[in-house]
């Protein structure tokens, strides 16, 4: 018995913005130093979405950027 895999709904260019959006928070919390760590905690959260590219909310909301190719 296999486990259904997750239906993506973050397109390409959206999992992009995520992954940069991720980039400048983490690099905002190495600029800023150890007393803003909770930047880089916040930088998880697009990361993780742009990589297995499923956004919870966006599944909420009923909101798919992805083409339908993808959404298997």
């Amino acid at each position: 018995m296999q486990a259904e895999p997750v239906a993506r709904n973050v397109g390409r260019i959206d999992m992009l913005l995520r992954f940069a959006l991720a980039a400048v928070l983490f690099s905002a919390n190495a600029v800023l130093g150890e007393g803003q760590r909770w930047i880089a905690v916040a930088g998880f959260l697009p990361m993780m979405t742009a990589l297995f590219r499923f956004c919870p909310l966006y599944d909420l909301l009923g909101v798919q950027t992805c083409g339908a190719e993808l959404r298997k």
